[in-house]
């Protein structure tokens, strides 16, 4: 995803919430991609620096033992954590944080793109193209949400492999933009 945070609020990237999970999001002044087998078994990536009001790449990786976060196309946390992850019918939330009361994002998101196998260091820094954001249909993504290029509110379109489409909620058709960031 790419990020423009204005304050440094615990606050959701994108995340999905079930008894074994992951996401991607902002507790303080870290950011952090995080990965739960169980309900009681977790681990994350965290990183402190800047990125805050500014246009950042954010990426998490997970290969079934270490998770890897990048920004802006270089790894700069990793953690080790075993086990699967099992996918429930929760829904895939983008700019909040597990449906938690509060940890809604302030900024924007866009070109959010979810896989289901882990990525290769080479496959981020193709994703982050110099800091463009680029065409991810070659790298197949399962989800893939423009946010903003050719939506038509109130409607998220799933460009990815799995054409699950997406319903805005708490946002107004204003809150589109698309070609961002530039």
């Amino acid at each position: 995803a790419w990020v423009y945070k204005t304050d440094a609020t615990v606050s959701g990237i994108v995340s999905k919430a079930a008894s074994s999970n992951y996401g991607l999001g902002i507790w303080g002044a870290n950011l952090n991609f995080y990965i739960k087998t169980t309900s009681w078994s977790g681990a994350s990536a965290s990183f402190t620096g800047s990125y805050l009001n500014q246009w950042v790449h954010v990426c998490g990786t997970w290969d079934g033992t270490t998770i890897t976060l990048y920004i802006n196309g270089s790894s700069v946390a990793t953690a080790s954590k075993t086990g699967s992850i099992t996918y429930s019918t929760e829904n895939t939330r983008i700019g909040d944080l597990e449906g938690a009361a509060g940890w809604n994002f302030d900024g924007n998101i866009d070109e959010v793109a979810i896989w289901g196998s882990a990525l290769t260091s080479g496959n981020v820094t193709t994703i982050y193209n110099s800091g463009t954001p680029t065409d991810l249909s070659s790298l197949s993504p399962v989800a893939w949400y423009r946010m903003g290029d050719g939506d038509v509110f109130p409607t998220l379109t799933d460009h990815g492999s799995g054409s699950n489409n997406g319903t805005m909620t708490n946002m107004v058709a204003g809150d589109i933009v698309a070609d961002v960031p530039t």
